[in-house]
C-alpha cells in the first residue's frame, strides 16, 4: 500500500526487502527489473484545514450506515497509481504460501520447533510479520471480567515507510501527551464504542485497503482492520480531521488513536461542560458512537491516560497493574521483543534511577540479525538487575497517590474562592454531568446542545449554591497532627505531615485566606 505526497514518484523500500533467503533475493530481483512510473495525476499537497485544488468540488461521503461513519479525508489524500505500480506492489506483496512465511519467519526464532509454530499461526490467521520499528507508547489494556491478565499494545507502526508519515499524519510522540497535560486543570475522557469496526473507507479510496490473509491471498475491504499496521495511522488521521472541524477547541483536545482526552486549563468547569457538549455534537455529526457510560467527566485526579494516572498536580505516573506488567514480562529472547522492552520501559524512565545505563546493553543487543544462546545468557543478568531496579517504583506510587488527592482538595477549594456558584463537592459532579450528556438528542444541532447544557448548569448552580465549600470544609487539624500510616519507603524523610500542612497553609495565604481563620480552624479541631 503506497502513499505519494508532494510529487514523491518513488517507490519506499519493504521490509521484506531487508530478510535474506532466496525468495527476498529473487523478489529485489524483480522488483529491480520494473522502470520507475509517474503517478496517474498531479499531486497536490493537502492538509484537513486547506482542501487542494485537486479535492475541489469532491462531495463529501454520503453515511448510509449509522453505526459506520466514512473516513472523512479529502480524496487528495489517497492517490490511485497506475497500473504499472500496481504491478511493482504484487511482486512485493506475491500470495501468501507456508515457505514464503517460513522464509520470512525463520530468524524470529532461537528453534526449529518455536518457528514451526510461529509459521502455522501466522498461516492460520493471516498475521503479517510484525516491524521493527521503534515504538513510541505502549498503552496498557485492562483485565478482562473473570481474569487477571493485562495485555501491554505497543504502537510498532510510527517508523514504517508504508503509512501515512509521508502526508503528516503521524502518531503524537509522549513528549506530547506530558506537555498537553502539563498546564491542565480538568480532563475528560472519551471512550468510542468499538471504534475501528465503526469506520470504513470511501468507495474512491477502497483500492487502498489491502491484506493478506493466507490462503485467500490479497483482499480488498472498506472496512478497517484492526491487526493491519496502517488501522492506527489511519484512524489517528480521522480523529485529527474531525476534530480539526472545532476551531473552539484547538489546543484542549488530545486524540490518541481511538483514544480521545478534552482539557480546560482554567479550572472553568462551565467552560469545560460546553467543550464537553461542542466535541459530542461533532463525533455525533460524523456518525460515531460514543460510550457514555465508560467515558470520564471533569476529572482533576486519577484519570488514566495511556496507561498512566494523571492528576492537576501535573503527576504522570504509571499505574500499580502496569509495574506489575512490565516485571512479569519474559525475558527478551529476540531482538523484536528487546524493542518492545525497551519502548516498555522507556515510558517509565522517570521512575528508574539509571535506566539508560541499564538499557544499553539491550540496545546493542537490538543491532544483531538473531541473539545467539551467549547472547542470551549475558543479557540474563542485566535483565534480573532491570527487574529489581523496577520494584522501587511500586514504593514512589504512595506519594504521588497521596500528592492527588492533597491536590484535589486545594482545586476544590480555588472553586469555591473564584466560582462560588460551582464550588460544590467534586465527588457529586461526575453523576450530574452523566445526567446532562445523557439528555442531549442524538439528532440535536450545536446552538440546541449549547442551551441544554447551559440550563442545567444554571439550575445545578443555583440549587447548591448554599452549600459552596469554604475553609471549613476541610480538616486541618487532620494534615497537622495526622500519623504517618503509610509506607515509610513511599516518602522522604522530610515528607512528613507538618510539611504537608505548611504546603496547604501557604496556598491558603496566598488565595486570601487570612493567618486568623486558619488558627481558628485549627483551635476547633
Amino acid at each position: 500500500m503506497l502513499h505519494h505526497s508532494n510529487g514523491a514518484t518513488t517507490i519506499p523500500d519493504h521490509a521484506s526487502k531487508h530478510i535474506d533467503g532466496l525468495w527476498c533475493r529473487t523478489m529485489e530481483a524483480a522488483y529491480e527489473d520494473f522502470p520507475d512510473t509517474a503517478p496517474s495525476h498531479d499531486l497536490v499537497a493537502a492538509t484537513p484545514a486547506e482542501p487542494s485544488a485537486t479535492a475541489a468540488g469532491i462531495p463529501k461521503p454520503i453515511h448510509a450506515h449509522p453505526m459506520c461513519a466514512q473516513l472523512a479525508l479529502l480524496t487528495g489524500f489517497f492517490v490511485k497509481e497506475c497500473d504499472d505500480e500496481f504491478i511493482c506492489l504484487d511482486v512485493l506483496y506475491p500470495k501468501a504460501t507456508p515457505d514464503s512465511i517460513s522464509e520470512c519467519t525463520h530468524h524470529q526464532c532461537t528453534s526449529g520447533v518455536s518457528a514451526q509454530a510461529l509459521a502455522a499461526e501466522l498461516w492460520t490467521y493471516g498475521i503479517d510479520e510484525e516491524l521493527g520499528a521503534f515504538s513510541q507508547l505502549p498503552i496498557f489494556t485492562k483485565s478482562k471480567p473473570g481474569t487477571d491478565k493485562c495485555h501491554i499494545l505497543f504502537n510498532n507502526s510510527s517508523n514504517n515507510c508504508l503509512n501515512m508519515c509521508s502526508i503528516g499524519m503521524q502518531l503524537p510522540c509522549p513528549a506530547k501527551h506530558i506537555q498537553f497535560l502539563r498546564d491542565a486543570c480538568i480532563v475528560s475522557s472519551i471512550d468510542m464504542v468499538s471504534f475501528f469496526t465503526q469506520l470504513c473507507l470511501a468507495a474512491d479510496v477502497a483500492d487502498f485497503w489491502v491484506y493478506d490473509s493466507a490462503c485467500y491471498g490479497k483482499l480488498h475491504t472498506r472496512h478497517m482492520v484492526q491487526g493491519n499496521s496502517e488501522s492506527l495511522v489511519i484512524t489517528q488521521a480521522f480523529l485529527t480531521h474531525v476534530l480539526g472541524m472545532t476551531k473552539s477547541l484547538h489546543g484542549k483536545l488530545l486524540a490518541y488513536i481511538n483514544n480521545v482526552y478534552l482539557k480546560d486549563m482554567a479550572s472553568d468547569e462551565a467552560v469545560h461542560i460546553m467543550d464537553i457538549s461542542i466535541m459530542l455534537c461533532c463525533l455525533a455529526a460524523a456518525n460515531i458512537t460514543v460510550n457514555m457510560w465508560k467515558s470520564l467527566w471533569c476529572t482533576t485526579s486519577g484519570m488514566e491516560v495511556l496507561g498512566h494516572s494523571w492528576s492537576a498536580d501535573c503527576s504522570w505516573v504509571p499505574f500499580d497493574h502496569c509495574i506489575m506488567t512490565l516485571q512479569g514480562m519474559d525475558f527478551p529472547a529476540t531482538v523484536s521483543s528487546i524493542w518492545r522492552l525497551c519502548s516498555g520501559i522507556n515510558s517509565i524512565s522517570e521512575h528508574i534511577p539509571w535506566l539508560q545505563v541499564l538499557l544499553a546493553p539491550f540496545y546493542e543487543a537490538t543491532g544483531k540479525v538473531r541473539l545467539t544462546k551467549a547472547d542470551q545468557d549475558a543479557l540474563h543478568k542485566l535483565w534480573a538487575a532491570l527487574v529489581t531496579r523496577q520494584q522501587d517504583m511500586s514504593y514512589r506510587m504512595d506519594i504521588h497517590a497521596f500528592n492527588g488527592e492533597f491536590m484535589h482538595m486545594v482545586q476544590a477549594l480555588n472553586w469555591a474562592d473564584d466560582q462560588g456558584m460551582l464550588g460544590v463537592y467534586m465527588t457529586h459532579m461526575p453523576a450530574t454531568l452523566r445526567e446532562l450528556i445523557l439528555t442531549l438528542p442524538v439528532n440535536a444541532t450545536l446552538q440546541q446542545a449549547m442551551d441544554i447544557v447551559t440550563n442545567h448548569i444554571e439550575a445545578h448552580a443555583q440549587a447548591h449554591s448554599s452549600n459552596a465549600m469554604d475553609i471549613g470544609a476541610i480538616d486541618l487539624g487532620s494534615f497537622a497532627h495526622a500519623p504517618v500510616t503509610r509506607n515509610q519507603r513511599a516518602r522522604p524523610k522530610d515528607q512528613t505531615a507538618r510539611d504537608r500542612f505548611q504546603v496547604l497553609k501557604n496556598h491558603l495565604l496566598t488565595e486570601g485566606v487570612t493567618e486568623a481563620q486558619i488558627q481558628d480552624r485549627l483551635a476547633k479541631n
